[in-house]
């Protein structure tokens, strides 16, 4: 997504409701940004069961 005309990567949790639980905006693709936000979001949540994800290495690296 572009923000203000610079690319960055949006990062989004959402719950079983497609509610928005979290999110975290960062100018760079990296693993440890998705997996600091998904253990976040586990530990301020219940016990996650299942988690999808887009096509994004990141993501799957970071799980």
């Amino acid at each position: 997504m572009k923000d203000e005309g610079i690319w960055c990567y949006l990062y989004r949790v959402v719950d079983k409701l497609s509610y928005t639980v979290d999110f975290l905006l960062t100018k760079i693709l990296q693993r440890r940004s998705a997996q600091s936000l998904l253990i976040e979001a586990i530990n301020n949540n219940s016990q996650t069961t299942v988690i999808n994800t887009g096509k994004s290495g990141s993501n799957t690296s970071a799980i």
